[in-house]
Parts: structure tokens; C-alpha cells; sequence
């Protein structure tokens, strides 16, 4: 359990199991467990094989947090029941559906970075700003899978659940996908989803582009003329 328990007041384990792969529960993910298995419950007439071809069956009995937050192909992937051949197809289920969602909310990203690419002096523009802060809020609701469309630019990062170690998987994603490097502790301060976007636009504008400034009038590129 992350949000409750002896890990709630450890983050240095809880990284430790964050970085293995392990899926922390969250204090709602045992209280619907528990819901759960109230609603299956059954009487013990009920659960015994009704033939000797049928197994023990009780819908009351299941675990949670089984799966990982990392593909079983991840040699970071430090779980103990990555072999197991159950596990391991529903690791693979998941994974394949949270691909084909990431890729589609990452597209937006790239299709502005290359507009931008084409044409650097877009980053001077308001309008850039918003629209990469929504596209950064898209994929930032994909990781946490929250309902794109209560998605607001000045939501807070902290009232979506972005803490320390989301911010790393935000960071890693920031590398991956933007081609740049921003610290976990920029990642924080940047306070709102749109707080993101303009960091984008700086870092964009200042370390890829050579155009500094923050987007007013003295903005200016350095490019080479020689």
C-alpha cells in the first residue's frame, strides 16, 4: 500500500519499489476490493466442485496488485511473479492497450514539435503555449488514467495526483518524447499542467532553438548568419 501504511512515510522504499516495477495500491484500490468481495460472497454449499472435472471455484477470493508497472520484457522488471504465464498474458493485455492510448496522446505533442521544427518562430506565439500545455495535460491524464474530459490547463499538478515519483515517469517521458532534459524538481515547480507547457516553450526556445527570451518582443534567434 503507497497512500496509506508503513510505506506512506517512506518514499525512498517506495522508490525503491517504484523503480522494481511493483504496483502500490492506493487506500480506494482495498476498499474496493473488500466491496468486491462482499458482493461475491457465497455460502460454502455454493463453492464446492459440482463435478470431479470442475475445480474449487469462490468468486469471494481473488488478489489485487498483481500486475506491474513495467512490461515483463523490461529487464528493470523486478517483480516475483513476472513468470508466472498468467501474469505475464495480462501484463502483456495491458501494456498493449496502454500503448496504443499513449501513442495516440503523444501524437499531438509530436505533430507540434514538428510544426515547430519547421518553423521555430511559433514558439513566440501565445497559442503555442496553450496548445502544448493541453497536449501535455492529454498524456499527464493517460499516466494517471483520469477522464480526459475534465482535463483543465490550471488544474493544480498535486490535485491530479502528481507527486516525486510520477514526476520521474514524467521526466523519463519528457526525454523520450520531447528529445530534452528537465529535472524532477522542475517537473514540481512547475505548479499546473500549464505551468508545463510554458517550460516546454522555454527550454524549446532557449536550448533547442537558440531563441531567448520568454516570448515577448525582445525575443530574438541566434541564429547563424555567418
Amino acid at each position: 500500500m503507497e497512500g496509506i501504511g508503513c510505506l506512506s512515510g517512506k518514499p525512498v522504499q517506495l522508490l525503491v519499489y517504484w523503480s522494481s516495477g511493483l504496483n502500490m495500491l492506493q487506500e480506494q484500490h482495498l476498499m474496493d476490493a473488500i466491496e468486491l468481495g462482499i458482493q461475491y460472497s457465497l455460502p460454502a454449499d455454493n463453492i464446492r466442485p459440482t463435478s470431479p472435472y470442475n475445480a474449487f471455484t469462490n468468486m469471494s477470493h481473488f488478489a489485487v496488485g498483481m500486475n506491474s508497472t513495467k512490461p515483463i520484457s523490461d529487464p528493470m522488471n523486478r517483480t516475483i511473479l513476472k513468470g508466472d504465464l498468467h501474469i505475464s498474458v495480462y501484463n502483456n493485455i495491458v501494456f498493449a492497450d496502454q500503448k496504443n492510448v499513449s501513442e495516440s496522446q503523444e501524437e499531438g505533442v509530436r505533430e507540434l514539435l514538428r510544426e515547430v521544427e519547421a518553423n521555430p518562430k511559433l514558439l513566440r506565439e501565445p497559442d503555442t503555449v496553450n496548445r502544448a500545455s493541453w497536449e501535455i495535460g492529454r498524456t499527464l491524464f493517460g499516466f494517471l488514467l483520469l477522464p480526459e474530459e475534465n482535463l483543465d490547463v490550471s488544474m493544480s499538478l498535486t490535485s491530479i495526483g502528481v507527486d516525486s515519483l510520477v514526476s520521474i515517469e514524467i521526466r523519463n517521458w519528457w526525454r523520450r518524447t520531447l528529445g530534452m532534459d528537465i529535472m524532477v524538481l522542475e517537473v514540481l515547480n512547475a505548479g499546473t499542467i500549464e505551468g508545463l507547457g510554458k517550460k516546454l516553450i522555454v527550454l524549446s526556445s532557449q536550448k533547442k532553438y537558440g531563441i531567448k527570451g520568454d516570448g515577448g518582443d525582445d525575443t530574438k534567434e541566434s541564429e547563424s548568419a555567418n
